[in-house]
């Protein structure tokens, strides 16, 4: 193993190359200062890259074009960026990428083009700051365990993740963003492929989460966000065999699922006052769920096709619940416990059933069956 150490300690702009081709190469970076850059080329197995840069305005780049290389990277300061690239020039097998940022409007992008058992986790503290991952499986590569880990703690910070498989063999791609403590963040996360599993969570107010799952022959797709906060949108769509679930905490947010295919499930659970939840389905064996607990929340259902199954239960004052289902066997239940609730069920096709329960004072039941 040929190991290279090079540390830099400056005040003025420093620029650094590295460029390692044979296997087993370990190569360790280390720069103090503002307006520095360090670009690492290592093009054969088993190669490292630890780098650490101290001040503003830094750029660290690296590519690994082979099996089993590691890169990892450490900015603390402002305006730094950070590059990773794995697979440069074919797919290779279990790389890692790690990067953390400390600071303010900073930016980390790391690829993993086609791997198997590969590992991305960027991590980064601050404001202003972006975060970009991307992961993709090609031709009859066995993609198995990708997994993308993302975390930001601060204010006005945006994560983006991407994960393809473009095979019919196991993949078990999983996403996994978190935004802690912040507000005005932005999450988004797309896979296409099978056996595709994303959780994001997102703690303070006005944040978005967004995730897209597009199907593809024996996909497998799943959707779990969690928002803890004051005015947030949770939105999630979806092509395939799919799970969603989304929950809410607080008032004044939105969560919205939307879901085409087969084997549909939704569950949308909030508890707070001024929500609202949204559920379209359109496809064979769709079930949704709505739970709000508060006042003044509105969930509305939308189901087309056949085998439609809607369960909706509010407790609270002022709540309003409609429910839409076209096609054959419709069944529908609605639970409104306080006052003031209103519920709106319409029923296109034959062999509906709808089951109606209020526990309170001042409700309202419309319902509407036609064949």
């Amino acid at each position: 193993m040929k190991k290279l150490v090079t540390g830099a300690f400056a005040l003025l702009a420093v620029s650094m190359t590295y460029a390692q081709s044979n296997s087993s190469n370990e190569n360790n970076v280390s720069q103090n200062g503002s307006g520095n850059s360090a670009d690492v080329y290592q093009r054969n197995f088993d190669q490292t890259n630890n780098t650490t840069q101290l001040g503003s305005l830094n750029k660290v780049s690296v590519q690994q074009w082979n099996n089993r290389n590691k890169a990892t990277s450490y900015q603390d300061g402002i305006n730094n960026t950070a590059v990773s690239h794995q697979g440069v020039s074919s797919w290779n097998d279990g790389g890692v990428v790690g990067q953390t940022q400390v600071g303010n409007n900073n930016s980390a992008t790391a690829v993993q083009k086609a791997q198997i058992r590969s590992t991305l986790n960027q991590s980064q503290n601050g404001m202003n700051n972006t975060a970009s991952a991307t992961q993709q499986v090609s031709g009859d590569a066995n993609g198995e365990k990708q997994t993308v880990v993302q975390s930001q703690a601060g204010n006005w910070n945006q994560a983006y993740a991407t994960q393809s498989a473009l095979t019919k063999l196991d993949n078990l791609n999983n996403i996994n963003q978190a935004q802690s403590a912040g507000d005005g963040n932005f999450l988004n996360a797309v896979q296409t492929g099978k056996d595709n599993i994303i959780a994001q969570v997102q703690k303070g107010s006005s944040n978005i989460g967004n995730v897209e799952q597009i199907g593809t022959a024996l996909t497998v797709a799943k959707a779990n966000q969690y928002q803890e906060g004051t005015g947030n949108n949770s939105y999630a769509q979806q092509t395939g065999t799919h799970t969603a679930t989304q929950a809410q905490f607080n008032t004044y947010n939105v969560a919205e699922v939307r879901q085409t295919g087969t084997a549909n499930n939704s569950i949308q659970w909030q508890s707070g006052d001024q929500n609202k939840s949204f559920a379209l389905q359109s496809g064979q064996d769709s079930q949704a769920i709505a739970s709000q607990n508060g006042g003044n929340n509105m969930s509305d259902v939308k189901q087309y096709d056949t085998t439609q199954y809607s369960y909706t239960m509010q407790d609270g004052s002022d709540q309003k619940s409609w429910n839409t289902q076209y096609g054959s066997n419709n069944k529908s239940w609605t639970n409104q416990y306080g006052t003031g609730n209103q519920s709106n069920i319409y029923q296109n096709g034959a062999n509906n059933m709808n089951n109606g329960l209020q526990q309170g004072s001042g409700n309202s039941i419309v319902v509407t069956q036609s064949n």
